[in-house]
């Protein structure tokens, strides 16, 4: 099972406070990369996440409010590029 992490950060009385959520991501996503590669996640046609990819992680920063349904997780790798529909519960 693959889970995608979201962190906020807020401001709070000069402190900067730090909140995580985590979602179930459902759908294989078998890969193999050798080095680093960038990673996006994406809905038709907005981008909600982007981060990078490696062999053992994929780190995701959201852009805006990932809710459930249907994505697109692509991953770029020099001029190599893999598509794999994920779904977000």
């Amino acid at each position: 099972h693959v889970r995608l992490v979201t962190c906020e950060s807020a401001k709070k009385r000069g402190r900067t406070k730090r909140r995580c959520t985590t979602r179930l991501i459902t759908g294989t996503a078998r890969f193999t990369i050798p080095g680093r590669a960038r990673a996006t996640l994406t809905r038709r046609g907005r981008l909600y996440a982007t981060g990078t990819a490696s062999r053992r992680r994929l780190l995701l920063h959201s852009r805006r409010r990932v809710r459930r349904g249907r994505y697109t997780l692509t991953l770029r790798y020099r001029r190599t590029t893999a598509r794999i529909p994920i779904t977000v519960r």
